[in-house]
């Protein structure tokens, strides 16, 4: 393991973040900040159809990364910096299977891929649904591995019999370029198969799902250097050969580490495609409530928190289907919105998740009148995306701890300015708000550099923020 000696004033660490609609990639100098202009942004290649199907083409999304790396490293030859370590996040809960030559059997699944409702419902009638959240940190929902595995298993069982490994995104990506199978605590935490006490593979949820460990990557966080370069030959991280890489951690712990919020009484809100509120937990006892998850940001660290299916996906479709004007966001006035529209959005479009676990259940507005526009229906929409975060909110400080300080961050907030004033003035009190957007690469790079020696601490790295008062206005 390198110590903090070893890196000089020109090292950097490259972070990979793997998120749902976007690949980014960006350099993070030796004192945890990002190298302006190394950012790189792709799309990533998500199929959906009406069915619930969420998969992205593994190989295809490699094609993606690796292009998006291209294009960063052009940045370190031109400025004469040196790679000296390789971070990766990717969205939590996704799964894709190998055969025994590490072929793919079946694409990515992500997250949001809801065919497994059924076999979820099921599950929550027949088992203990309360015991098994206790012991692996996440509820029976179609989002995580026990449903979509027993789904797999009923509905392609010849496929699923061909499975000799199950991997995560940044997993896999891992495996293609260095040949290890391993994840982190971070990545498996969030799968409902690991046993958040023991820190490893749950055997009961293991055999509910009709795979062993064999068939799941080794858990560690300790970084990787690979003994052989052939993987890196001829392809566009053919210049990360001799750096050391991390175990992907998942976009939720990089998004908090980014964002600052890697103390207790501390929140991070992200809002992206999808939404979540998370914070740690630094005591001996871990509290266990039906409303939130409890996953890691390592290996030492629980995290806690909510996560909602709709955040941004939400606001863009009502951007799109109700054809607002384009300056609509720089009419939006937060205050005072909801007693005048008397509208209220339930932001279930994609279904629920946090805190009722109902991956079933459906949008609605109420309220509607003849008289209602677009422009009102598309403020009760931001605002019914901003209450859940109050209602969540509401529920960790009853459940964990008073929050001091919460940091909001995201695309979908950085898009449009406003939604950050908008959730101020709902939550009633002040919001923290980094000046560098690209929270999650930044985290994901501050991470590498802890497990690597670079820094000491998670906390060593000062974010830069404003304050947005709950009484101002955009």
């Amino acid at each position: 393991m390198n110590c903090a000696g070893a890196y000089s004033l020109d090292s950097s660490t490259l972070a990979i973040d793997i998120g749902t609609t976007h690949i980014k990639s960006m350099l993070v100098n030796s004192e945890g900040r990002p190298i302006v202009n190394s950012l790189t942004s792709r799309l990533t290649p998500l199929i959906t159809d009406s069915s619930g199907k969420s998969v992205m083409e593994p190989d295809e999304l490699l094609k993606q990364v690796a292009r998006c790396v291209k294009e960063t490293l052009k940045y370190v030859s031109n400025e004469s910096y040196h790679v000296t370590s390789v971070g990766v996040c990717s969205f939590w809960h996704s799964c894709m299977g190998l055969d025994g030559q590490g072929n793919i059997v079946f694409p990515i699944i992500t997250w949001g891929d809801t065919r497994a409702e059924a076999v979820a419902a099921g599950l929550k009638s027949e088992w203990s649904h309360s015991e098994i959240h206790r012991r692996t940190g996440c509820p029976i929902h179609s989002s995580y591995y026990p449903a979509r595995l027993i789904w797999l298993r009923e509905t392609y069982p010849d496929a699923f019999r061909q499975v000799h490994m199950w991997l995560s995104p940044a997993d896999y990506l891992i495996f293609k370029l260095l040949g290890h199978c391993v994840t982190s605590h971070s990545m498996a935490s969030a799968t409902g198969l690991y046993d958040q006490d023991g820190m490893c593979w749950d055997e009961n949820m293991l055999e509910l799902c009709g795979i062993t460990s064999e068939s799941l990557p080794m858990i560690s966080d300790e970084p990787i250097h690979t003994e052989s370069k052939i993987m890196f030959r001829s392809t566009s991280f053919e210049g990360l050969s001799e750096a050391l890489w991390c175990p992907g951690i998942g976009d939720g712990a990089a998004s908090n580490i980014g964002c600052g919020s890697v103390r207790m009484g501390e929140a991070a809100i992200n809002i992206g495609t999808s939404g979540a509120i998370r914070t740690v937990w630094r005591g001996e006892n871990f509290p266990a409530t039906a409303e939130l998850w409890r996953y890691r940001l390592n290996a030492s660290t629980p995290l806690y928190g909510a996560a909602f299916s709709d955040g941004g996906a939400d606001i863009l479709w009502a951007e799109k289907t109700l054809r607002l004007p384009k300056d609509v966001d720089t009419r939006m006035i937060a205050e005072n919105s909801m007693a005048k529209r008397g509208l209220i959005f339930a932001p279930y479009l994609s279904g629920e998740r946090s805190p009722h676990w109902r991956s079933g259940a459906k949008g609605s507005i109420i309220g509607l009148t003849l008289h209602t526009t677009p422009e009102e229906i598309y403020g009760a929409i931001l605002e019914g995306v901003a209450m859940q975060f109050k209602y969540a909110m509401d529920i960790i400080e009853s459940s964990l701890v008073k929050m001091d300080q919460i940091t909001v961050a995201g695309g979908a907030v950085e898009l449009r300015p406003h939604l950050a004033y908008l959730l101020a003035h709902v939550l009633e009190r002040p919001l923290h708000y980094p000046l560098n957007k690209e929270v999650t690469c930044q985290g994901v790079g501050i991470y590498t550099m802890h497990l690597t020696g670079a820094i000491s601490s998670l906390n060593d790295v000062i974010i830069d923020k404003r304050i947005i008062e709950p009484d101002a206005r955009p």
